[in-house]
């Protein structure tokens, strides 16, 4: 996909558009646990911003783009959107053992990013999931995971 290779976001609170490089993909990793020993070579943050501002901004760049792409690609898309909008629930993923301080910077980072109006919905709409979670429920939702029932016992 050509629009992943520069992605530009804009936030209401920031003025200005900035091009995030391709390589900028520790993101999340200004959010690990404090006393997480990891020595990781990480991107210079955007001048004048947290990871908080960054985080935010990109959250609500995939909000918007999500919400223009159910208006646009289903039925009465914009209708169902306008009726669900307050019940929309957020699952974000996170490295294995995050609990905690990172996952109240993803809620402040939605706030920030509009997806919800105040720290009480995001308490109440994000749901987290860590990643190996997410990816051991991914397989066995796509069937990479055999049935346990189908598995055949070989004798040697």
């Amino acid at each position: 996909m050509e629009e992943a290779q520069i992605v530009r976001f804009q936030s209401s609170s920031i003025s200005n558009l900035y091009s995030l490089n391709p390589s900028f993909k520790s993101i999340k990793m200004h959010f690990r646990p404090s006393d997480t020993n990891i020595d990781l070579e990480m991107d210079d943050l955007p001048p004048d911003m947290s990871a908080e501002d960054v985080m935010a901004d990109l959250m609500n760049y995939l909000y918007k783009e999500t919400l223009k792409y159910i208006g646009d690609h289903h039925a009465d898309g914009d209708s169902v959107l306008n009726q669900v909008r307050d019940r929309i629930q957020f699952v974000f993923t996170h490295p294995n053992g995050w609990a905690g301080m990172p996952q109240q910077r993803y809620r402040k980072c939605a706030v920030l990013g509009g997806l919800l109006k105040n720290e009480e919905q995001a308490r109440r709409r994000i749901r987290f999931v860590s990643e190996g979670e997410a990816s051991a429920l991914s397989c066995l939702a796509s069937k990479f995971a055999p049935n346990p029932l189908e598995v055949s016992l070989f004798h040697v």
